[in-house]
């Protein structure tokens, strides 16, 4: 008797953490993460910078503008992309149902989709970065600058760590 008690209370158990996790799951992916306006997201990051750099009034402001710059400049590469649908994909289950007529990829002569952005050209990227580390440079001085290299790079090995 007491081995059929133990046995429901322990599958009770197991249910309830399966469904606890389930519902988190869900929880996290049902709601898409709050955007940070440019303004908080450059002031969060200067502030960050701040903590661990230390940074005199006039540097603090020097940064904010530029970390500003860059979120308003985000920003406005995440709106512009927004709305976008991804190319339409080729029908797999064509090679299922052979009968089936494929799927057509436009509607009335025109396509349904809308337009698809350019992909970002990443020797653009590499020249705007190396712009901003430029500026960050002549901003900072050498501690602070080796410092916050030091910083980024410890960030970009857990980064690597934790997708591999």
């Amino acid at each position: 008797m007491n081995h059929k008690i133990i046995f429901t209370l322990f599958g009770l158990l197991c249910c309830n953490i399966i469904t606890d996790t389930t519902a988190q799951t869900f929880e996290k992916r049902d709601f898409p993460q709050e955007q940070l306006s440019p303004e908080l997201t450059a002031r969060k990051k200067t502030e960050q910078m701040d903590k661990l750099l230390q940074l005199s009034e006039k540097q603090f402001k020097k940064i904010f503008k530029l970390n500003l710059k860059e979120a308003k400049s985000i920003d406005a590469q995440r709106k512009g992309r927004q709305g976008i649908m991804p190319p339409p994909m080729h029908d797999r289950n064509q090679e299922k149902f052979p009968d089936r007529p494929p799927m057509r990829d436009s509607f009335n002569g025109k396509d349904p989709m809308r337009h698809h952005p350019e992909p970002l050209d990443p020797a653009k990227l590499k020249k705007e970065a190396q712009k901003r580390e430029k500026k960050l440079k002549k901003i900072l001085t050498e501690e602070q600058y080796n410092a916050w290299k030091e910083h980024q790079k410890t960030i970009q090995d857990h980064r690597h760590r934790n997708h591999l």
